[in-house]
């Protein structure tokens, strides 16, 4: 992934020859997790720890008057939910009795964007603009499943604990695509204030992203 974020980073720093205007961009953003992380399992939720946090770093430089191109990193945290899927169990000792049972799980997803980003201003009045942005996401995502334990029916309720066993643990890149609306505030010469919405439909869940951030001019 480094590789992905040092080619990110040298295409934005092919567009800064070209041109005089640089700046970072730093942003912190409440995030909001549409439904439940999901890689196909068919768990249902019962325990829920998701990331509600998402910080961003972005260098970047001006091509045109109201054309911009970025290279970003995202980092959406990391959550962690604990599921129960339905399933049919072999009684023991006898091998030719199924029950219905349940199968309790732990997923974990932690995730991390490497985006290229193309801001274009389209509107603009003294020190306030409105900025819209398509996004390509290089998603690096790291989930794992960790399998916890069977609760059988029966008369009397028999559980049946067992060690976490991990199922699951694999790292999965894919590119996705996103995009940002965005408010601005020039409050000076260098500085700059943003108020932004982002979406990004990454491969486990949608994210809608509610930012703010500040900007500083080279």
């Amino acid at each position: 992934m480094l590789t992905t974020l040092r080619n990110l980073t040298l295409l934005a720093s092919l567009a800064c020859s070209a041109q005089a205007a640089v700046y970072v961009d730093a942003r912190v953003s409440n995030l909001d997790i549409a439904g439940s992380p999901s890689i196909g399992d068919i768990g249902t939720p019962l325990e829920s720890d998701l990331s509600d946090r998402a910080y961003s770093f972005a260098v970047g430089t001006t091509l045109t008057p109201r054309l911009r191109l970025e290279a970003r990193f995202t980092d959406l945290g990391n959550s962690r939910i604990t599921k129960v899927s339905p399933i049919w169990a072999i009684m023991p000792p006898i091998p030719d009795v199924y029950l219905p049972a349940q199968r309790y799980y732990r997923y974990e997803q932690s995730t991390r964007l490497y985006s290229l980003a193309l801001p274009v201003e389209v509107w603009s009045r003294q020190r306030f603009s409105l900025v819209l942005t398509p996004l390509i996401h290089a998603e690096e995502s790291r989930i794992a499943i960790d399998d916890l334990y069977i609760n059988v029916a029966t008369i009397q309720d028999l559980l049946l604990p067992q060690p976490p066993l991990r199922y699951l643990d694999s790292t999965r890149t894919r590119v996705r695509l996103g995009g940002e609306a965005g408010f601005a505030f020039r409050a000076t010469e260098r500085v700059k204030l943003t108020f932004t919405y982002a979406y990004a439909n990454l491969q486990a869940y949608d994210a809608h992203l509610f930012g703010a951030g500040l900007g500083w001019d080279f």
